[in-house]
């Protein structure tokens, strides 16, 4: 994917992508789930790029990040082209409508702080212990599952109410909860 493309796809700051995978996480949480979807990530601009700032596992996806440099579970922003290029599954784009405008400086000023930089939960057993039923409460305060980092940034910018528990909600969740937020899906590969 060159910069051009992704401008004339109007891919912007608190745009999100939802992906289906195909690794064992992502057949665990689409079988969970019930549904195609497996993983998501926030979109933001930071200068001339197009960052993607995702909760993953890094035997999945193992690019430095592009901020820190550092290489490691977590948080992690990393090049959208990348992610596109190497992701082994389909890709949707899911546009925030542009009432929500106001909204895409403070996340991207909200990423920037950098006090979303926790450990991705990759938690089999957790999952497990619940009985393959959602939500899970993995451990709060140091951990994000990617649905719930795009929820948490929703919430702390103010998109989605305050009451929200992004912990409960899963990347389908994007499309079943909170629809209302985006444009209509829009495959970029698959």
């Amino acid at each position: 994917m060159s910069l051009s493309d992704w401008r004339s796809w109007k891919i912007r700051t608190g745009d999100v992508y939802i992906g289906s995978g195909e690794a064992d996480l992502s057949h665990l949480t689409r079988w969970v789930t019930g549904s195609n979807i497996s993983h998501s990530g926030l979109l933001w601009q930071y200068k001339s790029n197009l960052l993607t700032c995702e909760a993953y596992k890094p035997d999945y996806y193992e690019p430095a990040d592009y901020l820190t440099g550092r290489f490691g579970k977590g948080v992690q922003s990393v090049l959208f082209a990348d992610r596109l290029n190497t992701y082994a599954g389909n890709i949707w784009l899911l546009r925030l409508k542009s009432e929500f405008d106001d909204y895409r400086p403070i996340l991207e000023n909200l990423i920037l702080t950098g006090k979303y930089n926790r450990s991705f939960c990759s938690s089999w057993f957790k999952l497990a212990a619940a009985g393959f039923k959602w939500p899970i409460a993995f451990n709060a305060g140091r951990t994000f599952f990617c649905s719930e980092l795009v929820l948490t940034l929703y919430r702390d910018a103010g998109i989605v109410d305050r009451s929200v528990e992004p912990w409960k909600y899963t990347p389908v969740d994007l499309l079943r909860t909170f629809g209302f937020l985006f444009e209509a899906p829009l495959v970029l590969k698959g």
